[in-house]
């Protein structure tokens, strides 16, 4: 099974459904391989403003009853994809085209498809896509491949949006992602210890930790001692995490991530999570 069919459906892996159909249409967030959007463009758009190219090189071509049928369609297609693509300005020229056509003014109609063409492009320079390269991409692909992310919903939707922005090259809205993973798994930490938690700050939780780790050997519970390692490997990644990016990421304006970073806490974010989840069973108590 495809990696993109395995983990969440952002690209197709076949053509389109059909040439009337825009390839992202559907898909939660558009985004579409770079093959179907050239074969959208090359069988649909390129073959309409070919047909409206020549039709406006000439009014004789317009008299002629076989290619006016032709061009008939052409101006049919296009005007679904209008709606499609909300051209608001192109689809108007083709009404001023066929009324044109109608009349059998043949000079106004060349005229007039010369005009459609120069609109139609116009309007479609305002749509934008971004090119996004196949190793971001893929990086992103991979951060729900892990089954304790995979069947938590809320943290797998958190780094979906964190694997697409460092695809974009927004890393430190990457950053600000990951550090609501991390939130979200120290949660599942202080409901272990019985501790209140504090989106603010995660003070309390390394307090909670080393409280617990200061007791006298003989004082601790058999539960305690066996996930001790857990929590003081949890104490290090609070400190790590905060001092070096938390606080940073929230409240520091000037603060600004680059792709080494943002792929190195993608990687640790990771790691921090699946440790949390695999330890605390989604939820239930270690043993505090």
């Amino acid at each position: 099974m495809p990696l993109t069919e395995t983990i969440y459906p952002l690209t197709r892996e076949g053509p389109s459904d059909g040439l009337g159909v825009c390839p992202w249409s559907g898909l939660r967030f558009g985004v579409v391989s770079l093959l179907d959007v050239l074969r959208y463009a090359a069988e649909d758009f390129i073959e309409i403003t070919k047909i409206i190219s020549s039709m406006s090189m000439s009014h004789l071509w317009l008299q002629d009853e076989k290619p006016r049928a032709r061009l008939d369609e052409c101006l049919e297609k296009l005007l679904e994809h209008t709606y499609k693509f909300n051209l608001q300005l192109t689809r108007y020229q083709i009404e001023t085209v066929r009324s044109a056509l109608a009349r059998e003014n043949w000079s106004s109609a060349s005229q007039e498809l010369d005009q459609l063409l120069r609109r139609l492009l116009e309007e479609l320079k305002t749509r934008a896509f971004r090119y996004v390269e196949k190793p971001d991409y893929e990086l992103g692909l991979w951060l729900s491949v892990y089954p304790g992310i995979r069947q938590n919903p809320e943290i797998r939707s958190e780094l979906e949006s964190a694997g697409r922005c460092y695809a974009y090259d927004e890393d430190t809205a990457c950053v600000f992602h990951l550090m609501r993973v991390v939130d979200y798994g120290l949660r599942l930490v202080a409901k272990s210890l019985a501790v209140d938690f504090d989106a603010r700050s995660w003070d309390g939780i390394g307090k909670a930790i080393e409280k617990k780790m200061r007791e006298k050997h003989g004082d601790k519970t058999d539960a305690w001692k066996a996930s001790e390692p857990f929590y003081g490997e949890i104490l290090t990644d609070i400190q790590a995490i905060s001092r070096g990016h938390r606080n940073a990421a929230l409240h520091e304006l000037e603060k600004v991530y680059d792709k080494r970073t943002a792929e190195y806490l993608l990687t640790v974010t990771v790691a921090f999570i699946e440790h949390v989840l695999g330890h605390t069973s989604t939820g239930n108590l270690i043993g505090a």
